[in-house]
């Protein structure tokens, strides 16, 4: 047993700075990875500085393909220890041992997941350092390998990186990671950059497509003259003449100055590199005919969401202008459609004249495909709307946007053929659907098929477009006008469930002795995590229902996946609610209720009222409650403030319940605000409850929130 806490099962490694065990959550029933300082490092500030700049490092980073940090502290003894999640698996360099070179479809899969994850650190200022194969585990729990990214241990913030001394590189491997993974810069002991990451990425992705090390020697010293030497990294002949030999090459470049990539550029350019398909040591890069024409055993059936959208440039300057200039404004636009896509996990299927074809659902399936579609259509929409006047002004153009959107089926395969393995295709009636609804559609028009609006009726407002021919047979089908979004309607926590809870008594128990002690004056923070549709919100629910015998304040809202780029979405949606705000209230009924909320709670009408205004985008807000002159972070910085300042004054009045739902979806703003409350809780007479997915990992001290894990139930 450790710390009361784990049951240790087994020892997973040990070097000489720590040990790693396998273990199990007492609470949950989870497996985890419990890392241990080594007792004789008890007393070296190095090392214990080392061990604590990783808790911190791995405490900020939230992407599902990387290793996630759940608990971390100090033994009675002194010894340091982190809690991470367990994955089954193999690192990659034992793969590659065994296995020898993957197939090239595969090798780009893994490394695309392994550049996304070294995206997100990049993006919080956070270098690896110690990028190798051993470092990249490969578990299989889905349908095909994934990669997870481990060990920050050498991480650190690319700012505060000091110039250390090449001569201390024999005695420690802080400065100097993997020599033969490490990049010439990081070997020289200068500031190491996201570029040096990216030179390790791209040395391990030549690794799985040869199945050899690219550096290789008997010696350190052998190793590091050949990454410090002034020959480019070599690339095998059928990789060099293959754009994504190109790629590796920039990656790969041996001068930090000269390696202009970015993670973000990276990944958008392997991806286009599917449309010329893999290079294979086998076979030459020839064009051939396509085998496999067929349908076969190994063809996938998806669901997805097609989308299909058009730009055509129409005016007087348009018949003048030069082809070359009117591609070059297409390109531009659809690269910005293609960037709206990608914010919401849309997967680019094709391009061609005016038109831009855009999968959700596909390689990877989300239970809210149609609605990330529609909200990524609305926000195109949105965007050509700034975009036209722009071109109309510039080039005296006026841009026609048509947009179709439909929901089905398709058989996903891969192309048989000299120079096409890996090449994915997508087959089926649904993008055609979706491309005949775009040619319906009226410039400025949105259109979606039945099947995409009885998806989408609960958050949008549809309008019907009369019957039309868009589907397979002769038969009409009825076709709908995507108007917007709806405002969010009450979650319903409240409402009696259907079915009774089972199987979760200990769970259930657990919230509600926390929830008494709200009551009693002591707050509370309690973090439900679990895959999607295991019965996280039932749980919440059923806290809820038991909470109703005693006087309490209820508040919930519920993050989405389409509001991550909105600061305080899911707040705004409580606060509507809150004040009884429809689609249909005038800014004098929305004023007339901030004004009664902040006078029912006490507070300054004339401080505030600006404040929740700008909040909640009332029309006319600025000019009749204009905020004081300040800076946008600042603004953002008193509206956070503000709020908590509410929900703490309802916290006086009486207990308050307040559950937020998938907070793996919030956006830093609401994060930031959640981590204050959260802080601040144990003060008030306010439990919050927060719901998440597995991945998520939250911006706050794992001890200031009970972590509730929910498993699969037993049969």
């Amino acid at each position: 047993m450790f710390q009361e806490r784990y049951e240790v099962l087994s020892k997973l490694g040990e070097g000489g700075f720590s040990q790693v065990f396998k273990a199990r959550q007492r609470a949950t029933g989870q497996e985890v990875a419990v890392k241990i300082l080594q007792p004789l490092h008890a007393a070296d500030e190095g090392l214990i500085a080392r061990f604590q700049r990783e808790m911190r490092l791995c405490a900020r980073l939230y992407h599902p393909h990387i290793v996630r940090l759940i608990d971390s502290g100090r033994t009675a003894t002194g010894r340091l220890y982190t809690v991470f999640e367990y994955v089954p698996g193999r690192t990659l360099g034992d793969v590659l041992a065994t296995e020898g070179a993957l197939p090239p479809w595969e090798a780009a899969h893994l490394m695309l997941q392994v550049l996304d994850a070294l995206g997100c650190a990049h993006k919080l200022g956070i270098v690896h350092r110690d990028l190798k194969p051993q470092n990249i585990m490969l578990t299989s729990t889905g349908l095909r390998r994934n990669a997870m990214v481990l060990d920050f241990g050498l991480g650190t913030l690319s700012d505060e990186d000091r110039r250390e001394e090449l001569s201390r590189i024999t005695r420690t491997r802080d400065t100097l990671g993997t020599p033969a993974y490490a990049a010439p810069e990081q070997l020289r002991g200068e500031p190491v950059t996201a570029r040096t990451d990216l030179y390790a990425w791209g040395l391990i992705f030549v690794e799985c497509l040869t199945g050899r090390r690219v550096v290789e020697g008997s010696r350190l010293q052998d190793l590091i003259f050949k990454q410090l030497g002034p020959e480019p990294v070599v690339l095998p002949e059928w990789l060099s003449s293959h754009r994504l030999g190109r790629l590796l090459r920039r990656a790969t470049e041996k001068n930090p100055q000269a390696r202009d990539v970015t993670a973000q550029g990276l990944l958008l350019e392997l991806e286009s590199c599917a449309t010329q398909g893999w290079p294979s040591a086998e076979t030459p890069m020839s064009p051939v005919l396509v085998e496999q024409p067929l349908a076969s055993a190994e063809d996938e059936r998806r669901h997805l969401t097609a989308v299909c959208c058009s730009l055509r440039l129409v005016g007087g300057s348009a018949a003048t202008a030069k082809a070359e200039e009117l591609d070059a404004l297409l390109w531009k636009q659809h690269a910005a459609w293609v960037e709206l896509a990608r914010k919401r996990e849309g997967w680019l299927g094709s391009v061609w004249g005016e038109r831009v074809l855009l999968y959700f659902g596909y390689p990877k399936a989300h239970e809210d495909d149609a609605q990330r579609a529609a909200f990524t259509a609305l926000e195109l929409m949105a965007q050509m709307e700034k975009r036209g006047a722009e071109l109309a002004r510039a080039h005296g153009l006026k841009a026609e946007v048509r947009v179709g959107i439909h929901t089905g089926p398709v058989l996903s395969r891969e192309l048989r053929g000299q120079g096409l393995s890996g090449l994915p295709v997508l087959v089926g009636h649904t993008p055609g659907v979706a491309e005949r609804l775009e040619a319906l559609a009226q410039p400025g028009e949105l259109l979606v098929s039945e099947a995409t609006a009885q998806v989408l009726r609960e958050g949008f407002v549809l309008e019907p477009s009369g019957e039309h021919r868009v589907g397979v047979g002769a038969n009409s089908m009825p076709v709908f006008r995507l108007r917007g979004r709806q405002r969010a309607s009450t979650a319903g926590l409240e409402r009696t469930p259907v079915n009774p809870l089972l199987g979760r008594t200990l769970e259930l128990e657990l919230l509600v002795q926390r929830w008494r002690q709200v009551q009693a004056g002591t707050g509370q923070g309690i973090l439900i995590r679990g895959e999607p549709g295991i019965g996280k919100s039932r749980l919440a629910q059923e806290l809820v229902l038991q909470a109703r015998h005693t006087p309490h304040t209820f508040l919930e809202c519920r993050c989405t996946s389409e509001g991550r780029d909105s600061p305080l979405r899911p707040v705004v949606d409580l606060l509507e609610r809150l004040l009884g705000l429809s689609q249909d209230s005038t800014s004098e009924q929305a004023t007339a209720a901030i004004e009664a909320l902040l006078s029912q709670y006490g507070f300054e009408t004339a401080e505030f009222l600006p404040l929740f205004a700008a909040l909640l985008a009332v029309p006319g807000a600025s000019v009749h409650h204009p905020v004081q002159a300040m800076s946008a972070r600042r603004q953002q910085e008193q509206t956070v403030q503000a709020l908590l300042d509410l929900f703490f004054e309802m916290a006086q009045r009486q207990p308050v319940l307040m559950v937020v739902e998938d907070v793996h979806w919030a956006d830093p703003v609401t994060l930031d605000l959640l981590a204050q409350l959260v802080k601040e809780a144990s003060g008030a007479r306010l439990c919050a409850v927060l719901t998440a997915r597995p991945e998520f990992t939250p911006p706050w001290p794992t001890a200031q929130v009970l972590q509730v894990q929910l498993g699969p139930l037993e049969r």
